[in-house]
């Protein structure tokens, strides 16, 4: 929906697209450096880093959210 394309894309991807802000800004070294991957999102506990990137996802998750709702309520 925020690509207006059927692909699917990751949660990151798609806010990057609605928000014009930079990949790389919205990924942290916890995602995508070579010390740590997504799969050790599972171990506990997790590190400041992760807790931040998956802060920053679920935060702009919601203004997505509301963006793409208004902005569909609005065309219509």
């Amino acid at each position: 929906m925020a690509r207006q394309d059927s692909c699917p894309c990751s949660l990151p991807e798609a806010i990057s697209s609605v928000f014009n802000i930079p990949l790389g800004e919205l990924l942290c070294e916890e995602v995508t450096g070579t010390k740590e991957s997504r799969k050790l999102f599972t171990a506990r506990p997790l590190s400041q880093g992760q807790l931040r990137f998956l802060a920053r996802m679920a935060i702009l998750q919601h203004h997505m959210h509301d963006r793409l709702i208004f902005g569909n309520i609005c065309a219509g």
